[in-house]
């Protein structure tokens, strides 16, 4: 699971960004820093969040629990 590209690239430098990652049902609070052209990640927490809707939130294949 990722973070969409399009996300970090509107991220400056330096810049941070908490956003939940993972499947509907087990996720990653991950917390991403930018800091001189290097982008750096670490997990802050498990967490479970609302479906993101739209063009890059879940998919409708994807199983809910």
């Amino acid at each position: 699971h990722y973070i969409p590209c399009s996300w970090l690239e509107q991220l400056d430098a330096p810049g941070k960004l908490i956003i939940p990652v993972g499947t509907m049902s087990d996720q990653d609070l991950k917390g991403v820093i930018k800091l001189q052209g290097r982008v750096m990640y670490s997990i802050v927490a498990q967490c479970r969040f609302v479906p993101l809707p739209g063009r890059q939130g879940w998919k409708p294949t994807e199983p809910r629990q």
